[in-house]
């Protein structure tokens, strides 16, 4: 795998770019358009500023079905209640809260679409934990692309037997700077029938080759509520160097981090993650 190649392919080639660098980083999102068969496991050693170290790991898999022309595909994968799908974001929830509420999902998902047209992935399985819980989704993205822009926009119903239901509207865009920088504006609006408010982010990031199994991203993010009224609950910053460092399916990742809580009357708490992930696609 070469990354130069591996971010920007020849003019007229799919996936986009701004995929292509999804799939790099190994965003949640780049798992759920992937159509063939997709095994992620992550392990997160983070060290807050209080010097505790904790542990956090997940794993993500995708098999294809037989027979069904990579249109159906079985998803097993490991979660928080905080996470409802692939968008993610700070929470206040410390790392060894987030790996106590770890739920196990298994379930059957569906494809619909080619990937510059508006595709279709219903989905319905059961999440694991105390008791077990159906569930059901039914997502809807189209990707669209002008010269140097692109244009990801995401559409995500789902609902939970005991939680009720919600949806995540995202849009993503992108602006292919020059060969090796990619900038990308990301905005995010989940409402769920369990909060009866809107959740809102907006996050900016430049992302950038320094070689062939190297790349960084630099960010800053704003996350708020739409409860009592529409206010910033925290800010993020930070940095995430990437590199491949053994064939195509092993990753190590340098993450600092710092971040403003509304909670802690916005002063800075610093982070630092280290997280290793092996990736295994087909």
């Amino acid at each position: 795998m070469t990354i130069r190649g591996f971010f920007f392919p020849p003019t007229g080639s799919r996936p986009g770019v701004p995929l292509l660098w999804d799939e790099f980083f190994s965003e949640d999102k780049a798992f759920y358009d992937r159509s063939g068969t997709f095994l992620r496991l992550r392990t997160d050693i983070i060290r807050d500023e209080r010097g505790a170290v904790h542990t956090v790991a997940d794993f993500r898999l995708k098999l294809r079905m037989p027979n069904t022309k990579k249109k159906v595909n079985v998803v097993v994968e490991s979660d928080t209640d905080t996470r409802k799908d692939e968008v993610a974001s700070p929470t206040d929830t410390t790392p060894v809260e987030q790996q106590d509420k770890k739920k196990y999902f298994i379930g059957v998902q569906g494809s619909v679409g080619k990937q510059e047209h508006w595709r279709f992935k219903p989905s319905v399985g059961l999440r694991l934990s105390s008791d077990v819980n159906v569930y059901v989704k039914f997502r809807i993205s189209r990707l669209y692309e002008f010269d140097k822009w692109s244009f990801h926009f995401n559409e995500n119903f789902y609902s939970f037997r005991t939680t009720g239901s919600g949806a995540d509207t995202s849009f993503d865009i992108s602006n292919k700077v020059n060969e090796n920088t990619l900038f990308r504006s990301s905005s995010l609006a989940r409402w769920t029938h369990e909060t009866q408010y809107f959740e809102l982010s907006q996050t900016f990031s430049m992302l950038h080759t320094l070689s062939k199994r190297r790349a960084v991203s630099y960010y800053i993010g704003a996350y708020g509520k739409s409860e009592p009224v529409t206010h910033a609950t925290h800010y993020l910053i930070g940095a995430s160097y990437r590199q491949n460092i053994h064939k195509d399916y092993l990753f190590v990742e340098l993450i600092p981090q710092i971040q403003f809580k509304k909670i802690n009357n916005f002063d800075a708490e610093y982070s630092f993650i280290l997280r290793l992930e092996m990736i295994f696609k087909k």
